[in-house]
Parts: structure tokens; sequence; C-alpha cells
């Protein structure tokens, strides 16, 4: 049991809505495809597993500690009552695997399964091949969190044949989803003065930032690692830095002001194609001229994966 009420974020605190997550998330996990019987007889009681207690621990476990560097979900607006079932499930999954070996073998029977729910799911398929292209709405993009956090739970499974259809299959398909969504190109732009309407615009568009900007570095991981072709070209490039980390783990406006007055807002905002070019240039520019303008570790580690 939780001993005080710090721990109580993200919509855990309304009991009355958490029981009808609880709900909606055991009806999605009852509605996953098993082909084996015998896989089914094995898999644990998805009431055990989505306890009221286990739900508080694992979404606080996942903001803790899986969500700490190269971060794109964003905590400060996040609301298990309200997020997507399959980004709410995704996290929780994720969030267990920090737990104890105990929770983590139990979210890695349900792992599988909860993979193809996201990247064959009908919502998926629908944004990889409707005829016009998709726009980034909060439901395309959480779709695509869940998938990016798909990836991050998967590999840890050690499973040679997991491991290359994620590489095969579903890395291509994801970013397939952010060039369909045309984040290539997206930009945070937004002057933040401390008004919630300013704030809640610059973590919109600071979240698809980071979310290409991660999936950039998923393609670079490909190559690095794996030996597998580049998805991306530099060409593609055109989307900017992830600026401000400590911005974007902020919890609000209470948070904002100390850190808007120590931070430089004001400067344009780099494309990482941008930077690169500066770097490779007749004449570059010293890192040094640039490490201003390269604000957020996350930025850094793109930057130098830069291909």
């Amino acid at each position: 049991m939780l001993s005080h009420d710090a721990h109580l974020l993200y919509g855990l605190e309304d009991s009355a809505k958490l029981e009808s997550t609880i709900d909606r998330l055991t009806i999605h996990l009852e509605q996953l495809q098993v082909s084996d019987p015998m896989e089914e007889a094995e898999l644990p009681k998805k009431e055990l597993f989505l306890s009221k207690a286990n739900i508080i621990r694992f979404v606080n476990a996942f903001f803790d500690n899986s969500n700490h560097s190269n971060c794109f979900v964003y905590k400060g607006s996040f609301n298990v009552n309200t997020a997507s079932t399959q980004l709410l499930l995704a996290i929780l999954l994720l969030g267990a695997t920090c737990i104890s070996p105990e929770d983590a073998a139990t979210a890695e029977k349900f792992s599988e399964r909860f993979e193809y729910s996201v990247f064959e799911s009908p919502e998926f398929q629908r944004l990889l091949y409707q005829e016009n292209h998709p726009t980034p709405s909060r439901e395309n993009i959480q779709l695509v969190q869940a998938a990016m956090l798909t990836i991050v739970l998967r590999p840890s499974t050690g499973q040679l044949e997991t491991e290359r259809r994620i590489r095969i299959q579903r890395v291509p398909a994801l970013v397939s989803a952010v060039r369909l969504l045309n984040l290539t190109q997206v930009l945070n732009d937004t002057v933040l003065d401390g008004e919630k309407a300013n704030l809640d615009e610059y973590i919109r568009r600071e979240t698809l930032v980071r979310i290409m900007a991660w999936v950039y570095l998923l393609d670079a991981h490909c190559v690095i690692f794996s030996n597998s072709p580049p998805q991306f070209k530099i060409a593609e490039a055109d989307f900017g830095l992830p600026r401000h980390d400590m911005i974007f783990k902020t919890t609000g406006l209470p948070d904002l002001n100390e850190l808007i007055s120590n931070a430089d807002l004001q400067g344009p905002p780099l494309s990482l194609r941008s930077v690169v070019q500066r770097l490779m240039d007749g004449k570059p520019a010293g890192i040094e001229e640039l490490l201003p303008q390269v604000d957020s570790l996350f930025a850094l580690f793109l930057v130098l994966s830069g291909k």
C-alpha cells in the first residue's frame, strides 16, 4: 500500500474512474487472440495483473524509471482514465518490468499478444493504408506512442524470432507511420510566456518532435547494432531538435515560471539537418558554437547519431 498521496498522480486518485478504466483494460486483454489454448491456460489472471494496486505501482514505475532519458510521453497531462487503452497497457507492461522479476515475467506473458494487438490493429492499419494522409490527432499520436513503447518492451524477451520481427516488420511500419503523419518536418516554435494555452501548444508540438526524434534514433540503432539498412535519409531530417528536457518534464505552470526565467527559450528551433549541415560544411561550425542551441541530452544524442 502506498504510504502517501504523492504517488496518486496521473488520475490514479479517482477511484470510481479507475474502476471503469480497469474494466476497459480487462475487456481489451480478453479480446486479444490466442492461437494456442495451452497458452491461454498459462496466462496470469487478468484481474490480478490489473488490480488497482498494480496499476498504481506500474504507472508510477514507468514514469519514475522508464520515462527519463529521451522521453516522449508528457507526464504532466497523462491521465490513466483518458489515455487510449493501447497506450495505457503499454505503459503498464513496461512499468511492470521495472518492479520485480516476477512482475516482469508476468508482463512478458502478455507482451506478444499485445504487440500484435497494436501493430495489427484496425487503427494502426488504417494509419498506414488509408487513402488520405492521416493527421497527428490525439488518437493517432497515442497509437504511435503505444507502438514505440511496444518496441521497447519486446526485445527484452531475448527471443531471436521476436527481435527479427521487430527489426524487419515493426520498425519499418513505425517509420512509415511517422512519415505519413508528416513528423519529419515538425518543429516546436511555440514561445512560452507562462500562459497555459501556450504551454499546452508547446507540449503538443514538443511531443511530436520527440516522437520523431526517438524513431530516428531507433533507426540509427538498428543500422549500427543490427546492420540494418537505414530507413531515413538525412534529407528527411527537417524535424526540430528536442528542447529543454526539464520543461518537458514539468507537471504544470507552477513549475514552469522558474524554468522559463533560467532558460533561453526565444531562439528559433533548429532542425537536425541544419545542425548536421553546419557540422559538415566546408568551414564547419565548432561544436562549442552549437552546444548552446543543442539544449537537451536528447538533442545531443540525436546530433551524434546524425546519418
